[in-house]
């Protein structure tokens, strides 16, 4: 569902690329998302989009409580991870909770990152999040 939330997106935008400025391209993008620019006013700019194909698909897949709250989960530990530096590029780090949740599907590859230090927590025991298991 997201992925064809994603091409109708990248179909649409395609065809307004090079006829209109970056706020049109924008404002078409969320329309075709079924989202209001005003919703999406105290999310940081870099998780816009992210939150945005997640609106779609909430309406659209009606998807188990359970992914919903792996991916917000996921979302929430990578943004707090980017605020405190602790994050490798193009890596997903997430804490114990993160990975019992994902681990949950049964199709998700997690390797232990180790132990890290985090401020207000102390030690936490933390994941990187390598991909979907091949065994989908």
């Amino acid at each position: 569902m997201v992925r064809d939330a994603l091409k109708v997106m990248k179909t649409t935008l395609d065809k307004v690329k090079g006829m209109a400025d970056r706020t049109v391209r924008l404002k078409v993008c969320l329309e075709t998302l079924g989202v209001n620019q005003e919703t999406l006013e105290g999310v940081p700019p870099h998780l816009r989009l992210p939150v945005a194909v997640t609106c779609y698909w909430l309406r659209r897949a009606k998807p188990d409580r359970k992914l919903l709250k792996a991916l917000l989960m996921v979302m929430i530990q990578g943004e707090l991870n980017r605020q405190e530096g602790l994050t490798t590029a193009l890596k997903i780090h997430v804490s114990s909770a993160a990975r019992e949740v994902l681990q949950e599907f049964s199709s998700f590859q997690l390797e232990l990152r180790g132990n890290i230090s985090v401020k207000g927590k102390g030690s936490m025991t933390t994941y990187w999040l390598l991909g979907e298991s091949d065994s989908q």
